[in-house]
């Protein structure tokens, strides 16, 4: 019985903090985000607007394809 619970209760711990660093991993995420939109250093999800730019300035571009929640 006391086996059975301790097991439990470290099974529960062990997947609170993988929750809890999915949630710090979503939230870094959204912050690198929100940092590189407000920088207005990068076009950020805009692909036209992006070769636009590229072309006005004669410069190459650089893609970069990312999966954010």
């Amino acid at each position: 019985m006391n086996r059975s619970l301790v097991i439990l209760a470290g099974s529960m711990l062990l997947s609170s903090s993988a929750l809890d660093a999915a949630e710090d991993r979503r939230e870094r995420v959204l912050n690198d985000r929100r940092e590189v939109e407000s920088s207005g250093q990068w076009i950020y999800n805009d692909l036209q607007q992006g070769f636009a730019e590229a072309t006005r300035t004669r410069k190459p571009m650089l893609v970069v394809f990312r999966c954010i929640p």
